[in-house]
């Protein structure tokens, strides 16, 4: 590959992916290292330069780097997984380009059916998550409209991690319009990411429209904080 040229997510990518899932082990990842690095974490890293690249003046102004990405060697001390590898490829998009930043940033992740990207607000302690149901019953406008503005960006709410019955506290809207996303344990918009995305390279393009979909969410949650 010439020097200048940015490295690509290709099948081989995915041919990785699929060896490291049948053999999870320190002399599989050993004997590929290098092609680890070439083939995935590379053009990885690319991919995040991309989206940063189409974010600049939006309402979502987010950087990733080679820095904002994550190890793929698994701390399995406490773990009851002791696979030695993460069996994907995972980073963040950033306000500053930091990966130590929590507020207001992106995950991406490829992983061998694909994977995804998102952002919100997950699994908070019920304390800091009650903030937020608080301005959802109190703010019933704001809320419409920071879903009317994510569903028109092409995103949506995930409804998968939920309560099965109303948290405690709201007990009153259990029969009321809010109560479904009063049941939400994590707040969060997805946008799924298929192979055909990276192969045909409009992966930074429909990672980029998350994060823009991601904004209406990150901006209702700092209005609730105050």
């Amino acid at each position: 590959m010439n020097e200048t040229e940015t490295p690509k997510i290709t099948q081989k990518s995915f041919d990785l992916l699929d060896g490291l899932a049948a053999d999870n082990s320190k002399d599989w990842f050993d004997a590929h290292c290098d092609e680890v690095k070439a083939s995935l974490q590379a053009p990885f890293a690319a991919t995040l330069h991309a989206v940063s690249a189409r974010l600049p003046g939006t309402d979502m102004e987010l950087m990733g780097s080679a820095d904002t990405m994550f190890r793929m060697n698994r701390d399995v001390r406490f773990s009851k997984d002791k696979r030695p590898y993460r069996e994907s490829v995972a980073g963040l998009l950033t306000p500053s380009g930091a990966k130590k930043e929590t507020d207001g940033v992106v995950y991406v992740e490829l992983s061998p059916d694909g994977g995804w990207a998102g952002g919100g607000y997950y699994k908070l302690p019920t304390k800091a998550l009650n903030v937020l149901r608080d301005r959802i019953v109190a703010k019933s406008d704001d809320r419409a409209d920071t879903k009317a503005e994510i569903e028109a960006r092409g995103g949506a709410l995930v409804r998968d991690d939920s309560l099965t019955s109303m948290p405690r506290g709201y007990a009153d809207h259990a029969d009321g319009p809010l109560a479904d996303e009063l049941k939400l344990k994590s707040l969060l918009v997805r946008g799924d990411l298929p192979k055909s995305a990276w192969l045909d390279g409009t992966a930074p393009e429909r990672i980029a429209a998350t994060a823009l979909a991601v904004a209406p969410l990150i901006a209702f949650g700092r209005a609730a904080r105050g």
